[in-house]
């Protein structure tokens, strides 16, 4: 998993050093493997698996389980989490899906963003999403800023994510990738 030594995405929060150093993987690490391993599993290793996306039973088990808005979308029925806009281009970004997803603890929310890879370095970059929201019964517009979540990268696309407040979003005007 270290070879070449990956320092992007495998850094010190990746092991816990309980023994020895880098012995232990903490929960980051974790993610961070499972998905080097599927990714290499499917650019390597010539066997078909079984690809449950749309599997009904396998939905209904795991939606909204830790992990699962990063990898699959949110149901247009949901009555929790918010779809706020998918398949939307915008500046430099294609935005494969913006939402709402409300965490089983807590009262802020978190306002995910997929992002469709286009052969981009984005490490240091974040997503500016220009959005309308309802506050004291008015319209405002707001810029958001979305941190790039480097522990969940998932084939196609890139995923970014803030915690929001408990505020009506209305739409996504516009989104732009901002790198420093």
């Amino acid at each position: 998993m270290q070879y070449p030594y990956d320092t992007t995405h495998f850094s010190t929060m990746c092991f816990e050093n309980t023994y020895e150093s880098n012995q232990h993987m903490t929960y980051n690490g974790s993610l961070i493997a499972t998905y080097k391993l599927a990714d290499y599993i499917k650019s390597y290793v010539n066997v078909e698996l079984p690809n449950r996306k749309k599997d009904n039973e396998w939905i209904n088990i795991f939606y909204g389980q830790e992990g699962y808005f990063e990898n699959n979308p949110v149901l247009k029925n949901d009555n929790v989490n918010t779809l706020l806009c998918e398949d939307f281009v915008t500046n430099n970004v294609t935005l494969k899906e913006v939402s709402i997803i409300k965490p089983p603890k807590g009262k802020n929310k978190i306002l995910i963003a997929k992002v469709v890879k286009e052969n981009k370095n984005i490490a240091k970059c974040k997503l500016r999403l220009a959005i309308s929201f309802f506050q004291d019964k008015q319209l405002k517009h707001a810029n958001v800023d979305l941190q790039y979540d480097i522990l969940h990268q998932t084939e196609e696309m890139f995923i970014f994510k803030a915690m929001i407040k408990p505020f009506k979003i209305k739409e996504v005007k516009a989104g732009k990738i901002i790198c420093e």
